[in-house]
């Protein structure tokens, strides 16, 4: 059965007793616009070459998944890239409603100003007894502590590393969520959720194709929902008066992932096609102090995540080995990030990040029964990054961000027209701007 039908009838189900009993409906529309001055001293190519550094990851331009859906960009602006100069990112419209007693639900529609999106549209229960909740419909996923959140909500102007590719932004897809607040003095919640798969980085669609010379390319369709599983646990509280912690561990497991990549200097010799089997796992914690000043003075944030991912995939096209077909490769690469924020006056807030992808960063053959056993091995990517936020209005925002870039790109340096594995270091510069419109209640400032 399609998730959105199974929506329709968890909606049905619990309207048909209400004729006849009083409720409220509370609608409220809100509008958050998202924009960017941006600057890089690496010819305002900085966050293009964050996007295709050289790895595994299938998350950049350098792998192109033709006959992708919406979905699998992961969400807009999550993992991408923003040009020199000015950058309208994102306008967010939301519509939250609330039958009180009963149901609340989302629809948020994302636009860039040239293409959009729906990129929630779900209703949750809120009747079911002992803090249980069943959610329906097109959500992002509640593994990690990011993933949720949207771009108006970071801490900083662009997504961590780990997120940005690992996932290409985050995972989201439509389908059902189970979760359960557990009756305890402290805070305990336990989920799992069935998705539809189009994620970028661990749950992507390409289907039977062609290579760019033309040669069939033998994807399996995907098959029926759901392609993605995930389960978190969720535990925190008041450790002391002001003092909160929060922790949680996550795992995704995506049994239908697809790769086509192209030739590429210091990674592959030729164009080539994987599938098979991906999990991730992580863990976040977080630390917050509120303290007694105005408007945030005083207050501190820690937080921190790591996530590590294995796709479990067999070749099924190589360009110029076609014996190599059915031959397993093992991916493994991970991410973290750590931040720190604080207030050092009212509205005012400032912080530094440091992120990581590809302390772990290989490709295993050592299962290969043809051609190389070898495991081949890839640099890691890093970034450090300042913030200062000054929160101007309820729901005003202006932010400014430098990062230091340390990454594995793909560059002529011999003049021979073919690119080779260099590591560049770069410097960005961020000018933020956001404003909100209606009410945004969790989503919002």
């Amino acid at each position: 059965m399609r998730p959105l039908m199974l929506t329709t009838l968890l909606a049905g189900a619990t309207l048909a007793p209400l004729a006849s009993q009083a409720t409220e409906l509370i609608v409220k529309p809100s509008a958050i616009f998202d924009a960017v001055m941006y600057g890089d001293d690496a010819d305002g190519e900085g966050t293009h070459m964050i996007q295709e550094a050289l790895g595994v990851y299938n998350v950049h331009g350098g792998h192109e998944h033709e006959g992708e859906g919406e979905e699998a960009g992961g969400g807009h602006s999550h993992g991408g890239t923003l040009d020199r100069g000015f950058n309208f990112r994102s306008a967010e419209l939301a519509i939250n409603a609330q039958l009180t007693g009963w149901l609340d639900g989302r629809f948020l529609f994302v636009t860039d100003g040239k293409e959009g999106e729906v990129e929630e549209a779900w209703l949750r229960t809120q009747f079911l007894p002992g803090g249980l909740q069943l959610k329906g419909g097109k959500m992002f996923s509640d593994v990690g502590y990011l993933n949720s959140q949207h771009p108006h909500m970071w801490d900083f102007v662009d997504q961590a590393l780990p997120y940005q590719m690992l996932l290409g932004g985050n995972l989201g897809g439509t389908g059902l969520q189970a979760s359960w607040l557990a009756p305890t003095p402290f805070y305990l919640r336990l989920g799992a959720e069935a998705l539809s798969g189009d994620n970028p980085g661990i749950a992507a669609h390409v289907g039977p194709t062609t290579s760019e010379d033309g040669d069939p390319i033998d994807f399996e369709r995907k098959g029926n929902w759901p392609n993605v599983w995930t389960v978190f646990a969720k535990i925190g509280g008041e450790v002391a008066r002001n003092h909160e912690v929060q922790g949680g561990l996550s795992w995704i497991h995506s049994k239908h992932h697809q790769e086509l990549h192209h030739e590429h200097p210091g990674i592959n010799e030729a164009d080539h096609a994987l599938q098979g089997d991906a999990d991730m796992w992580g863990v976040d914690m977080v630390y917050k102090f509120d303290a007694p000043g105005a408007d945030g003075a005083g207050d501190i944030k820690v937080q921190a995540e790591y996530w590590r991912q294995n796709k479990d995939l067999n070749l099924t096209f190589h360009e110029l080995k076609p014996q190599l077909v059915g031959q397993p490769r093992d991916l493994t690469v991970d991410g973290a990030y750590i931040q720190a924020l604080y207030g050092i006056a009212p509205r005012w807030q400032v912080g530094a990040r440091y992120d990581i992808a590809g302390m772990t960063h290989e490709a295993s053959r050592a299962g290969s029964t043809v051609g190389p056993t070898t495991t081949s091995t890839f640099d890691d990517m890093d970034r450090i990054s300042a913030v200062a936020t000054w929160n101007i209005s309820h729901n005003q925002r202006l932010r400014f961000q430098v990062s230091h870039v340390s990454a594995p790109v793909a560059e002529d340096t011999d003049g021979d027209g073919e690119d080779e594995a260099v590591r560049k270091s770069f410097n960005q510069v961020f000018l933020q701007y956001q404003i909100g419109l209606g009410a945004h209640g969790a989503h919002g400032f």
